[in-house]
């Protein structure tokens, strides 16, 4: 895990002004993190995987554009969603993390 995602979840978890969503974040960052260490997502490495509540919900090809992570966070507050290629997560955290979290 990123020192800065590492960073970000222990702020979720610790800070008691965090919205009511942030440990739900938190919980499904420390679930991401820990099942790609042990290549648990190996078969969908060139995917995108959607956790919510501790448990893959679903793996898609492409990522989620504006509107489709607005309603995600709608549906299911305090869900990610990421790519299981270590190279496009990297990538990825190169971009602001609020992107990252942004469901």
């Amino acid at each position: 895990m990123e020192a800065c995602v590492r960073a970000t979840v222990f702020f979720y978890l610790a800070d008691e002004f965090a919205l009511e969503f942030d440990d739900e974040t938190a919980l499904n960052l420390i679930f991401f993190y820990d099942n790609l260490d042990k290549e648990t997502f190996n078969k969908h490495k060139d995917n995108w995987v959607l956790i919510y509540k501790q448990k893959v919900k679903k793996y898609e090809t492409s990522e989620y554009m504006n509107k489709e992570l607005e309603d995600l966070e709608q549906e299911m507050p305090g869900a990610i969603y990421l790519p299981v290629s270590k190279l496009r997560l990297d990538n990825l955290m190169k971009s602001p993390l609020a992107r990252i979290v942004s469901a």
